[in-house]
C-alpha cells in the first residue's frame, strides 16, 4: 500500500481531473442551463453523452479506477503472509478494494452532484428527482466498480502479476461495455445510465432490487472462487 501522501495526492488530481471532464464537457450548456430546463440537466447527467457517459464508464474511469486501486494494494503479499493467515490477507485484500470503490465513486459522483446543484435551479433539480436518482445512481456506481475491483482481484491472486491483473481487468471491463453497447447483453455497465430513466419516470424498486443484487452476487463470486483458489495455491516467490 502506498504512502497517505501519494494516495492524498492521487485524490486530489483524481478530483481536479473529473471536475476538468465535467466543465469540458458542459461548457456550451453552461450559459443557457437556466432558459433549458429540465432538458439542461439531462444533457449535463446523460448517459449517452454527458458526464455520466457509460462509455468512459467501461473504459476511461475503469483505468481511473484500477490506477486508484494499485495505491490501495498491499505492497508485499509474502511479508503479510508471514505474519498472517491467508484468509486474514485475503480479507484486507477484499476490504481494500470495498473501500477504494467507495471512495472513488464519491469522489466521481460528488464532482457532478456538487455541479449540478450550482448551476442548475433546485426546482428544477427537485421536480426532476435528481436528488433520490443521483442517490441510487451512486449505489450502482459504488457496486459495478466493486465488481471491477473484483475481477481484478480474482486474476491478481491466479497471475500472482499486479500489472497483469490491471491490463486484465481493465480488458474485461471495455469488453463488458462492448457486449452491452453493440450486442445488447446486459452487463453491470449497463446499468450506470439509472439517471436518465429517473428523469423518465422509468426507473422503479423492482429495477433496483433486481439489477443491484445481481451485481452484488457476481462480486461476491469472484471474492469467493479467489478466496478458494487462494486457499491452496502454493506461493513461491512475490508478484511481480
Amino acid at each position: 500500500m502506498k504512502s497517505k501522501r501519494l494516495r492524498l495526492l492521487y485524490d486530489v488530481l483524481l478530483i481536479l481531473l473529473f471536475c476538468f471532464i465535467w466543465l469540458h464537457l458542459n461548457r456550451n450548456y453552461l450559459p443557457e442551463l437556466e432558459q433549458m430546463g429540465r432538458q439542461g440537466l439531462l444533457y449535463i447527467t446523460a448517459a449517452g453523452s454527458g458526464y455520466g457517459n457509460v462509455m468512459s464508464h467501461g473504459s476511461l474511469y475503469a483505468l481511473f479506477y484500477l490506477l486508484m486501486l494499485s495505491q490501495w494494494m498491499p505492497d508485499s503479499m509474502i511479508q503479510w503472509l508471514v505474519r498472517t493467515k491467508r484468509k486474514n490477507y485475503l480479507f484486507l485484500l477484499f476490504k481494500r478494494t470495498a473501500l477504494c470503490a467507495v471512495q472513488f465513486s464519491f469522489i466521481y459522483a460528488a464532482v457532478m452532484v456538487v455541479f449540478t446543484v450550482s448551476f442548475v435551479k433546485m426546482q428544477i433539480i427537485l421536480d426532476a428527482g435528481f436528488i433520490p436518482g443521483a442517490a441510487v445512481w451512486f449505489l450502482f456506481i459504488f457496486a459495478y466498480y466493486l465488481f471491477i475491483g473484483s475481477i481484478y482481484c480474482f486474476f491478481n491472486l491466479i497471475m500472482m502479476s499486479d500489472s497483469k491483473s490491471y491490463i486484465v481487468a481493465f480488458a474485461v471491463s471495455v469488453f463488458l461495455l462492448c457486449l452491452s453497447r453493440f450486442k445488447q447483453i446486459w452487463t453491470p455497465v449497463s446499468t450506470l445510465g439509472i439517471l436518465e430513466m429517473q428523469y423518465d419516470n422509468y426507473l422503479s424498486l423492482n429495477y433496483v432490487l433486481v439489477n443491484l443484487p445481481i451485481i452484488m452476487f457476481l462480486t461476491a463470486v469472484f471474492f469467493f472462487v479467489s478466496n478458494i483458489i487462494f486457499k491452496d495455491k502454493d506461493i513461491l516467490h512475490e508478484k511481480n
